[in-house]
């Protein structure tokens, strides 16, 4: 039974048998054509079943950029391919998220995918958004641990691939709220082709920590065989100027920031040569002539910091002119551990 969980082979594999499936390699392959296999991922033959002939087209393959046996879709043919077709060994099954109710847990990262089996049961998208019906879709659970924008992305998969997916949100926090049901499931959004030139999908919504959201993909057309790869990646606020943090309040606001994993930021804060790093960036609207304070002075604040002050201009650009910055104030309430590290 294909479930997904194996780890090796199964007992009796042996190597006579990979032999003989490496010989038929290029014949087998070339006698697969287009499809991407037909009901689970690993099937390169479309055989309805993952054994010891796939093995034997993708060791045949190893180190190239086939597509049709790259099943990880990162453009060669590897130790990762060889562990996604063993995990998948067996008969071909409906995939497991195949409803909104069993929806698979995910985190950042990427996760193949095969829904030519799947049901096309979901309900319909609202009008005037990407399409009306996703067919064969595939359900994950994304449980959010911090606000940002949440980017997933089908982009990696077999170019001729189309697909379609949809992120949905709910009205009560920590809710998995199916779409269809009592009415707690919000739409954020969908895509369709946004990977252009090429039909895979690519879609990025706000969400906020401790939320739950659940991603649909699926096929455009109802008859398509298709499988490929899902990338879901999150970018905390703050840590891109283009995903900034903006300030709830406008007089007076005290921002928690985590500089953590971001990008190096691409200017160099005061002039300073090297001095550039990680940053946490926060977009502040004034809505009249006078003077602001910006400090990083607080008993949190635990690393020695630059404060940059930019102005974005009237469309809202990123990397403006610099209007101060400041490195190491001398202000008493400014010290950390005893020095002058922390500026205002």
């Amino acid at each position: 039974m294909n479930t997904g969980t194996a780890s090796c082979p199964p007992p009796g594999l042996s190597a006579s048998i990979l032999r003989a499936a490496m010989a038929a390699a290029a014949v087998a392959l070339a006698a697969a054509g287009t499809a991407s296999g037909s009901g689970c991922v690993g099937d390169i033959n479309n055989d309805m079943k993952v054994d010891g002939a796939d093995l034997g087209l993708l060791l045949g393959n190893w180190g190239g950029s086939e597509q049709l046996v790259d099943l990880t879709g990162d453009g060669i043919v590897d130790g990762a391919d060889l562990g996604v077709l063993l995990g998948s060994w067996g008969v071909c099954e409906p995939p497991a998220n195949d409803t909104c109710a069993t929806a698979m847990p995910v985190t950042d990262g990427s996760y193949p995918f095969c829904g030519t089996l799947a049901s096309s049961v979901g309900p319909s998208l609202p009008d005037g958004t990407c399409v009306t019906t996703i067919y064969n879709d595939l359900w994950f659970r994304y449980d959010a641990t911090s606000t940002g924008v949440l980017t997933v992305s089908t982009c990696r998969g077999i170019e001729w691939l189309d697909t379609v997916v949809a992120v949905y949100g709910s009205t009560i926090p920590g809710l998995a709220a199916c779409p269809g049901g009592v009415g707690f499931s919000t739409f954020l959004g969908c895509d369709d082709d946004g990977c252009w030139p090429h039909t895979q999908s690519q879609l990025s919504v706000d969400v906020v920590a401790g939320s739950v959201y659940l991603i649909r993909v699926g096929n455009f057309f109802w008859d398509q065989i298709y499988s490929g790869v899902l990338d879901i990646q999150m970018t905390p606020a703050g840590a891109t100027c283009a995903n900034p943090i903006y300030p709830t309040a406008y007089l007076h606001n005290e921002i928690s920031g985590d500089t953590t994993g971001n990008p190096v930021t691409a200017i160099s804060p005061c002039n300073l040569p090297g001095s550039s790093a990680p940053s946490s960036w926060v977009r502040w609207w004034c809505g009249c002539d006078g003077w602001v304070t910006a400090t990083t002075c607080n008993p949190a604040t635990n690393f020695d910091t630059i404060l940059t002050v930019l102005d974005d201009g009237s469309g809202g650009a990123c990397f403006g002119g610099v209007i101060d910055c400041n490195d190491d104030t001398q202000l008493p309430e400014c010290l950390l551990n005893g020095a002058h590290r922390s500026p205002k």
